[in-house]
């Protein structure tokens, strides 16, 4: 059962819009009084909506009745997501009201060998299978997160920095005894499909995610959809130029990336080398290699200045690049999510400070750009692959 390009936009139009006086969406939609009703009553049958009374005080009344409303309802079809991390692998099935129906949490165990991952992968799908709570005939698909350039036209993933992969066919790794349908891609953009459906993206059509996590990726969402390029790679955020002289290298060959100066691993890193070189901090008794980014952020919380210096240092580098991002495309919000962002205490009131410095141009009108945090913390890449297989497999 596949969606018509009509049903997909009334969908859209009354998930964004909440509890929705029919009257309102064929308006909306710009369809005919006959063939709004024709279609919701189709996808109230086809169970995408439910008809509901109106808000009260709502003053949706026509002539003395209230008028027909209706509302996102899909408890009857369900997906399986997948993210694939470095440290865990975190899976769910979950149906389109985003009800979860099963969640599985594992340690990622890797030794720079790629069949122990789809080890974990193949593990994460029998276990998640593993259930009867539900109907499986009624999981529409398999989709997976992954770290990485995944080109959309073949579906390979040509590098993954995270994994150190290079030109690899996941599909071919990936054990699918029940034969349902699987598809991947892109970790970043897959949470800015989370947003899109059940997060900021409700109220926004246009806005930027950026994941910040072991590297730093974003995705371009325009008028409600997602951005990819020519071959799937918009969004490489983090191998801009950050540092055009610097001797670091990037995993990705390039030297100075963005990456280098602000993701959760290189914060680590020049925090490791400046304690190695001398510096002082309260951290200095501890064993250098269990060193995280959340032991820098609680440093600094504690005015440990060398671990204040480093996060200033990474929040000005990035905040400089998100600034050349808004520029360029006019958010209406850049929504930022990943490990890093976990800190949100200390995280955004230093990123917002230093974004309104770097912001001043003086036609902006004083538009204020928001920073907003992620909608689904650890949830994001998996709900949103989730959501991948519901676009591909209905048209949703």
């Amino acid at each position: 059962m596949i969606l018509t390009e009509s049903e997909k936009k009334v969908l859209s139009t009354v998930r964004k819009k909440g509890n929705i006086a029919i009257a309102d969406v064929v308006e909306d939609c710009g369809l005919s009084t006959a063939t709004g009703s024709r279609l919701i009553n189709k996808l109230i049958s086809k169970k995408f909506l439910i008809e509901t009374e109106p808000e009260p005080n709502s003053g949706n009344l026509e002539k003395g009745r209230p008028q027909r409303h209706v509302r996102w309802h899909c408890p009857d079809y369900y997906a399986i997501g997948i993210d694939v991390g470095t440290t865990h692998i975190k899976g769910a099935i979950f149906n389109l009201n985003l009800d979860f129906v099963k969640e599985v949490d594992m340690e990622m165990i890797y030794e720079n060998e790629m069949s122990q991952v789809f080890a974990r992968i193949n593990e994460m799908i029998e276990r998640l299978l593993d259930t009867n709570l539900i109907d499986k005939k009624r999981i529409l698909g398999i989709g997976v997160a992954f770290a990485g350039l995944v080109n959309k036209k073949d579906k390979i993933i040509k590098f993954s920095p995270a994994f150190n992969w290079h030109h690899v066919n996941a599909a071919q790794y990936i054990v699918n005894k029940t034969k349902l349908p699987l598809f991947y891609d892109n970790v970043t953009r897959l949470m800015a499909l989370s947003e899109i459906y059940f997060g900021h993206g409700k109220s926004l059509d246009n806005f930027i995610f950026v994941n910040i996590g072991f590297g730093i990726g974003a995705s371009i969402v325009i008028d409600g959809n997602l951005f990819t390029g020519q071959n799937g790679y918009a969004g490489e955020f983090g191998h801009v130029i950050a540092e055009p002289d610097s001797p670091i290298q990037c995993p990705c060959g390039q030297y100075g990336c963005l990456t280098t100066t602000s993701s959760g691993e290189y914060i680590a890193k020049r925090f490791i080398s400046r304690l190695q070189n001398g510096d002082d901090s309260i951290l200095k008794e501890d064993d250098l290699l269990k060193i995280d980014t959340k032991m820098i952020f609680d440093a600094a919380r504690n005015q440990d200045a060398l671990s204040v210096s480093v996060i200033d240092d990474a929040i000005r580098n990035l905040a400089i690049r998100l600034s050349d991002l808004k520029k360029c495309f006019d958010p209406q919000a850049i929504i930022i999510g990943g490990g890093v962002s976990i800190n949100e205490d200390y995280f955004f009131s230093a990123l917002e400070e230093k974004m309104t410095y770097f912001n001043k141009m003086k036609y902006s009108n004083g538009n204020k750009l928001h920073i907003l945090p992620r909608s689904f913390p650890g949830k994001a890449a998996s709900i949103g692959a989730g959501m991948m297989v519901a676009q591909k497999v209905i048209n949703l």
